[in-house]
């Protein structure tokens, strides 16, 4: 089980797995020219959510399908300067999480048989 730890100083923040720096560059996606970030919804945040899954999954598509929503479950919620968590919450939230494609208003017409 692989653990992510994540660091904010003055020089910006750090993140790292199993003790060795995770990658923030890749071939194909980037969301951050500025690097690792948390506790927002922006591109920082984004960079790291898709690279700690692109670490957790070994495949960068796989992480491409699943970044927003860990994004949203754990990293924006994270508001301190010094975190860590496990790989289980990785699966624990994406097993846990249920995506719709439609707004719960919708969803509530649907089955009132109003849409």
């Amino acid at each position: 089980m692989k653990c992510y730890r994540g660091f904010r100083s003055s020089t910006g923040c750090t993140v790292t797995v199993d003790g060795q720096q995770l990658p923030s560059q890749f071939h194909q996606w980037r969301f951050s020219s500025d690097g690792f970030e948390w506790g927002y919804d922006g591109t920082g945040p984004s960079q790291l959510a898709f690279a700690i899954l692109a670490d957790h999954f070994g495949d960068e598509f796989k992480a491409l399908k699943s970044y927003k929503l860990f994004r949203d479950q754990v990293i924006v919620e994270i508001q301190e300067d010094e975190w860590e968590f496990k790989s289980s919450r990785i699966e624990q939230t994406l097993n846990e999480t249920i995506e719709v494609a439609m707004t719960l208003e919708e969803l509530m017409n649907k089955v009132r048989g109003k849409s």
